[in-house]
């Protein structure tokens, strides 16, 4: 590969890695405007305290698998296979702890309605294991682009799905519905935009 080329693929990914960062901040300031008007601050907190809680399992169960294969050179197909593996046991074992834990995070955050929140909300970890580990051969070769449509997709169907519950239910489930169906989205889209089959 000529340094020209490989400088314009640089150029190209950081071109859509930064687009794909603002589109999605864009999108989370948006979204907080709307709901704002729509639900109460305390939906927010409950929300809020499913975040956190989610956000720190997913630090536990991220085992670097997708970073293993693009800093190899040669990378068989089996090692994707292992490595998709790898984030399904991963994640299936982080949404499980979540389950199982809901009582107990409840208590302890001293809010029962956390309890159904995290037991409903663990099927987003458990789903996101199950996204295709051929999108890391399209970061290999520098082509951030179906990442990029892949993310602001689901990030806009969320937003979508998140206003149109939250006009209907007025409380915090059209957060947890609306997380859910994104990542159903984002996993769906990987095996679209991407011929590999683990």
């Amino acid at each position: 590969m000529s340094q020209v080329s490989f400088s314009t693929k640089i150029l190209k990914s950081s071109f859509w890695v930064y687009i794909g960062k603002w589109l999605d901040k864009i999108i989370g300031f948006v979204s907080t405007i709307i709901l704002a008007r729509i639900l109460l601050p305390d939906d927010f907190g409950i929300v809020s305290a499913a975040a956190i809680i989610t956000g720190l399992f997913h630090v536990i169960s991220s085992v670097g698998t997708n970073q293993y294969l693009l800093r190899r050179q040669l990378v068989d197909f089996s090692e994707y296979n292992t490595g998709w593996t790898i984030n399904i046991i991963m994640r299936s074992f982080s949404a499980l702890c979540i389950f199982l834990l809901a009582e107990t995070i409840a208590d302890f955050m001293g809010d029962e309605r956390l309890v159904l929140v995290l037991k409903v909300i663990c099927i987003s970890p458990l789903l996101l294991g199950f996204t295709n580990i051929g999108m890391v051969i399209y970061e290999k070769e520098y082509n951030y682009r179906p990442k990029f449509i892949i993310g602001i997709t689901s990030r806009l169907i969320g937003l979508i799905v998140k206003i149109c519950l939250a006009v209907y239910l007025h409380n915090y489930w059209a957060f947890i519905f609306a997380e859910i169906i994104e990542v159903l989205v984002l996993v769906a889209g990987s095996f679209i935009i991407q011929k590999y089959r683990p």
